[in-house]
């Protein structure tokens, strides 16, 4: 029994002068809250071997040099109770992104003082919103030549989004799925 879920995504830190807090605030949650836990946590001498008996592992506690944090488990436990005792001590802005067996997603954000649950709303691309009809002309040249215009529209788009690997992604797959439903508007052109 219980709620798969996996570590999608994070940017999540907790500065070095917070940590003995943490571990404190950790440590002060009651064993019958966390029974599962069989009081593991409360032995823990370091924050990185507490937060570690809750399931999860902060890289940036024993390398300065990462920004990572691991899910250690498979199944959601007591992680609203373990975020929302760390959240006085995470850096604000931080956020956690899971996605559970179901496919639903989640982040909690952090705001320097609580953390939140929040839903994704999805929003879905330009490239579904695509309609070859916009481009309809009388000419199958003119037809042509204002869907290679959009398609100079989005590689202008995509140049403008470098340094944004994500963006640039999403981009090129707009493009991709535009140039998809050229070919066609291809078919019976003539070429010259």
């Amino acid at each position: 029994m219980g709620y798969y879920m996996d570590l999608v995504e994070d940017d999540f830190f907790i500065p070095e002068e917070n940590r003995e807090a943490a571990l404190a605030a950790l440590k002060s949650v009651p064993e019958k809250e966390v029974s599962w836990l069989r009081g593991s946590y409360l032995n823990a001498k370091t924050l990185a071997e507490c937060v570690k008996c809750w399931r999860w592992d902060f890289h940036f506690l024993s390398n300065p040099e990462s920004k990572d944090i691991e899910f250690l488990g498979e199944k959601l436990g007591s992680d609203d109770l373990f975020f929302q005792t760390l959240a006085p001590f995470v850096k604000a802005g931080s956020y956690v992104e899971m996605r559970g067996e179901d496919g639903s997603h989640w982040r909690w954000v952090f705001d320097g003082k609580s953390v939140k649950e929040v839903n994704p709303t999805i929003i879905w691309s330009e490239a579904n919103k695509f309609r070859p009809e916009e481009f309809k002309q009388e000419n199958p040249h003119d037809q042509l030549a204002a869907i290679l215009g959009a398609i100079e529209g989005d590689m202008l788009n995509l140049l403008a989004d470098v340094g944004d690997p994500k963006a640039q992604a999403k981009r090129t797959m707009e493009m991709v799925e535009r140039c998809k439903k050229l070919l066609p508007f291809l078919h019976g052109v003539e070429w010259f």
